[in-house]
């Protein structure tokens, strides 16, 4: 079962107001649907394949915090079983390395992504040297 930040953190570590931190939470645990993002509907016309709902998820929460787009964080491919790179995790660009933001991290023992509320450099910065060799 996942778990979601509150919308009393989102206001205090993100920085929004209340109304825009229940839209993003609304988006994270789907009680909003993210097609009610017009953003995230003029990007599945785009595609080609329907991306997943994490995907989805994200694009619709870059649009509400109004963000410079998704970014992936991968895993390299000599830490991964198949030797490929794996998708770590994805976060909403806000336009600094250390400003706090909406992270979905794929690390872990959960069978599917975590929100948190972290600047995607602090959460890289946390991660196994082996990492960075």
């Amino acid at each position: 079962m996942r778990r979601y930040p509150t919308v009393r953190r989102m206001m205090n570590i993100l920085e929004i107001g209340e109304t825009q931190a229940k839209r993003v939470r609304g988006f994270m645990d789907g009680s909003l649907d993210v097609e009610e993002s017009p953003a995230v509907v003029s990007w599945i016309r785009q595609c080609y394949h329907r991306p997943d709902l994490d995907s989805l998820k994200m694009f619709a929460i870059n649009h509400a915090l109004e963000g410079y787009g998704v970014e992936p964080i991968w895993k390299p491919a000599h830490l991964t079983s198949n030797g490929l790179d794996q998708l770590a995790a994805m976060y909403v660009n806000l336009g600094d390395t250390y400003v706090p933001t909406v992270l979905l991290s794929y690390m872990g023992d959960a069978p599917y992504g975590v929100f948190r509320l972290i600047s995607w450099r602090d959460f890289v910065e946390r991660l196994p040297r082996s990492w960075q060799e």
